[in-house]
């Protein structure tokens, strides 16, 4: 993971790479990417003071690397202010703003929503602050915020095709554990918890997996995501289902290294998405 700032001489050929970031509360996650080669990688994570666009404005200006002309630039964003609904929900405008008013509360003036869809049965409304959203558009003109959870829901989409048994993908942050499921029709769950404990992680992987219908006895638990929770998160899981193991990093991104291995999963998968 290289150190920041990010200064432009990092990359001699910007337009010759890919450009990802993820905007949290308390932090800004960068990937850029060769698009030609074997696949040259580097990632960081920049701290951030707090959620506003100030904050994010200033990191994105103490590291003039992500203000180089990247042949494309992606914008995720990582909010738990979000519901899961069919596509003819999410592409209705009156409903997503009912949908805010419900998501956001008295604070919804401040907030504006964005769409992304996941598949034919599902798309994701999600909210981001208004100056937050001004920002990146100005910043990164031609980048659609998407959220998280899409990114990850179409990956493992991917790789749950094969096989009978029901599937519960689980991707492990420091502060933050993610769970999508997946059963015979497709797409079952897919949420986030601010967890960090391992009794807590395992428990809200559990209870994912039994709301969305699926027994510990006979279905997969594949876990991605930060290698020391994995293995922790793993042995506790191991008391309570039949089938915990890693989920297959894709090679694909093996030739990039250990930037790959690292940086978040919905940042370095997501080309693979497309």
């Amino acid at each position: 993971m290289t150190q920041s700032p990010l200064t432009k001489d990092l990359i001699a050929r910007p337009d010759m790479w890919r450009l990802s970031i993820e905007i949290c509360d308390d932090a800004l996650d960068a990937v850029a990417r060769s698009v030609v080669g074997d696949g040259e990688m580097l990632s960081a994570r920049i701290a951030l003071a707090d959620a506003s666009a100030s904050s994010l404005e200033e990191a994105v200006y103490a590291n003039p690397l992500l203000l180089a002309p990247f042949r494309k630039v992606d914008v995720v964003v990582r909010t738990s202010s979000y519901v899961i609904v069919p596509p003819a929900v999410a592409d209705d405008d009156e409903t997503v703003e009912a949908l805010m008013a419900q998501l956001a509360g008295d604070s919804a003036r401040e907030l504006e929503a964005f769409v992304s869809h996941v598949d034919k049965r599902n798309s994701i409304v999600a909210s981001i602050n208004t100056s937050v959203a001004n920002f990146v558009r100005r910043t990164f003109d031609t980048a659609v915020p998407v959220h998280h959870l899409s990114v990850l829901s179409r990956f493992f989409a991917g790789r749950s095709a094969l096989g009978n048994t029901g599937k519960v993908y689980v991707n492990l942050r420091e502060d933050a554990t993610d769970v999508v499921a997946f059963n015979s029709l497709g797409l079952a769950a897919a949420t986030t918890f601010a967890a960090s404990a391992t009794a807590d992680s395992a428990y809200y992987v559990l209870a994912v997996a039994k709301v969305s219908g699926h027994d510990p006895a006979t279905d997969e638990f594949l876990l991605a995501g930060d290698p020391g929770r994995r293995a922790v998160l793993t042995r506790e899981l191991q008391r309570f289902a039949a089938y915990v193991m890693p989920a297959i990093f894709p090679t694909a991104l093996l030739a990039a290294g250990r930037d790959a291995m690292s940086a978040p999963l919905e940042l370095t998968v997501l080309p693979l998405c497309e």
